[in-house]
């Protein structure tokens, strides 16, 4: 590897200057003899050898700057007083002086030769080979002392005339060099950034490519080029794709693509096209392709860090544990919705198991493998309710995230968004939910762009909705866009099969979780639980179960030992399978009292932590904080 910068020495008067250099400005450079006639070669083996920046004076310079090389040229300029100094030496030898040059040499002769008392004849050359031509023109005017280039020098020595090379002085040619050394590490950095650059871009996944703005190709990465045949050798291969894709007049055409599909030999690609603008005007284009086997990979990623954050089904409807009839048949019909991907709409009492039915139709369906996301509509102030839902842009309000925030569906994607008390959803966001679900597209707070989803939603409702409707408190369009496939599942009091297999499954799986031995129940104590109420239904025959398994002291539990741990259950709605409450009516009297101690006494023992609370009592958060406001807690 060689210098990276070279010095062209024409005459030995520029060779002396910088060899005197060398020493001073301690810096490493090569020096070549060459003449004007054979510059070029001498520069191209240089660039060769590793030399990237070349030193040259006027006429030499002039030619490697056009040679098409790719050198930096650094021009040896003449100085007024370098010329002053010259033209002065000629006047010793005559008073009539001829100087043939380029315009940087000529600038300012005409004053000085005044200055100095001298006739001047000037020749104003264009390249080098009008060199020969102005000395001719000097010699014919009578001229016999000239000042000029080697190449003047060189035809002046030919015609008999006294010639006086041109060359910089020291200083001058000191500051040249550094100016070559500056250029040098410019040119050094560049060449690092654009390796950086190309193996950055190498290593994407996608393919790159940049067109000027007729659409024409000027870079393309590794993958496009082993996609389309991009390699300089295959130009017409190049033009084929370009022009066939569309995207050649895409560019003329100043389109910008946000997601296009492209089609080539049989591949389908998702193009991105975005214009290079640069001091207000685009100056060509980028296209960014991706394969759509590459997407699904991504796709794949995505569903596994979904997977990682929770939005997922834990549960499947073989999961679901019952021995009734009415039960069965609901798991059949939940599993012949599964197949469809109409909404559905949960109907039943807090606790009964909507999530579980919910989770269960999203793992029997195609969606199985996509994102499960749930969301509680009544445990989200309204104030929150948009954002969670529909997500927000960076800068949208006070302490928004940086680069925003996807909305829950955005995040159930290609999978199942579970709406639990979709009754307690305010009727402003009704409407924007209504939009959602007949449009399929989402828009982030602050943001005025469309975002395609494809969503499966269920709903999950405590309350007779439709009586919501007639009281103006649920939107009427909304109710029917969400009433497509519906299931109501009853209370546990009116299925006691599932209340004996349940408590059989509880008693199984429970006192590992507790670290406790599993007791059993004497017959008396079954008989008990058979014939309680269960106004929490599975989630409070759960938490009766777990107090049971906790206090009992032997093997077998009887019935006395379970009654302390039943409390007197409010009178319950008539109806079938279907029949849907709000909860629990408000308790009043003696067993309003009671049931305030014991949701008090359970809060001070949960440490004030609602969600726990809510669990020991087996009633929903929702059911807690409304309970909580009516006493003023």
């Amino acid at each position: 590897m060689g210098h990276e910068i070279c010095v062209l020495a024409p005459d030995g008067i520029v060779a002396e200057q910088v060899s005197a250099l060398r020493a001073s400005i301690h810096m490493p450079f090569a020096v070549e003899h060459c003449n004007v006639d054979n510059c070029i070669d001498v520069a191209r083996a240089a660039l060769q050898n590793g030399t990237r920046v070349i030193v040259a004076r006027g006429s030499m310079a002039d030619r490697v700057r056009s040679s098409g090389l790719d050198l930096a040229v650094i021009e040896i300029p003449i100085a007024g007083y370098d010329l002053i100094d010259t033209m002065r030496k000629a006047k010793r030898l005559s008073g009539r002086v001829a100087l043939v040059g380029f315009d940087n040499v000529l600038i300012g002769a005409e004053k000085i030769a005044k200055a100095l008392g001298i006739e001047l004849f000037t020749a104003r050359v264009y390249s080098v080979e009008d060199s020969a031509l102005g000395v001719r023109k000097a010699y014919d005017a009578g001229f016999r002392v000239v000042i000029g280039g080697q190449r003047v020098v060189e035809k002046a020595e030919t015609l008999g005339m006294r010639a006086l090379p041109l060359s910089a002085n020291l200083e001058n040619m000191r500051q040249v060099l550094l100016e070559a050394e500056r250029m040098a590490l410019v040119l050094k950095n560049q060449r690092e950034a654009a390796a950086r650059l190309a193996v950055t871009l190498d290593s994407i996944r996608d393919a790159i490519i940049t067109f000027d703005t007729l659409g024409s190709v000027i870079f393309s990465n590794s993958r496009a080029e082993r996609y389309f045949k991009l390699s300089q050798s295959r130009q017409e291969q190049a033009a084929g794709f370009v022009e066939g894709s569309g995207l050649g007049e895409a560019v003329r055409r100043g389109m910008d693509w946000n997601g296009e599909i492209v089609s080539w030999n049989g591949v389908h690609y998702v193009c991105t096209l975005n214009p290079v603008v640069s001091d207000m005007r685009t100056i060509g284009w980028v296209a960014v392709l991706q394969t759509g086997a590459h997407l699904e990979s991504m796709e794949h990623k995505m569903r596994h860090t979904l997977h990682n954050k929770g939005h997922m089904a834990a549960y499947t409807l073989r999961d679901i544990v019952h021995a009734s009839p009415v039960t069965r048949q609901l798991v059949e019909t939940a599993r012949f919705y599964a197949h469809s991907p109409s909404t559905v709409l949960l109907e039943g009492e807090s606790g009964t198991g909507k999530e579980l039915f919910a989770q269960g139709i999203h793992s029997e369906s195609e969606r199985r493998r996509g994102p499960f996301v749930a969301i509680n509509c009544a445990a989200i102030p309204e104030s929150l309710m948009e954002s969670e839902l529909f997500g927000y842009a960076e800068g949208a309000f006070t302490g928004a995230r940086k680069g925003g925030k996807p909305g829950l569906f955005e995040l159930a994607h290609q999978g199942t968004l579970f709406m639990d008390e979709i009754g307690d959803m305010p009727l402003r966001l009704q409407s924007f939910l209504l939009r959602v679900l007949e449009e399929k597209t989402v828009m982030r707070i602050g943001q005025g762009v469309n975002i395609p989803v494809d969503v499966r939603v269920i709903c999950a409702v405590n309350k007779d909705l439709f009586q919501l409707v007639q009281q103006g408190r649920f939107r009427a369009d909304l109710y029917y866009r969400l009433n497509v496939l519906r299931l109501g599942i009853p209370p546990l009091r009116q299925r006691p099969e599932d209340i004996a297999a349940l408590t059989q499954h509880f008693l199984a799986t429970l006192p590992a979780t507790l670290n406790r031995p599993g007791p059993t129940l004497e017959p008396e104590g079954l008989d008990l639980l058979l014939s309680y109420g269960y106004s929490g239904n599975i989630r409070e025959l759960r938490n009766i179960l777990e107090r049971i398994i906790v206090t009992s002291r032997g093997a077998a539990v009887s019935a006395a030992e379970i009654a302390p741990h039943l409390h007197p259950s409010p009178p319950q709605r008539q109806g079938g399978p279907a029949a849907v409450t709000s909860g629990p009516p408000p308790p009043t009297g003696l067993l309003n009292r009671e049931t305030d101690s014991l949701i008090l006494r359970t809060l001070a023992e949960a440490g004030n932590n609602k969600a726990e609370t809510a669990r020991r009592l087996g009633i929903s958060q929702a059911t807690l904080w409304r309970r909580l406001r009516r006493m003023g807690v």
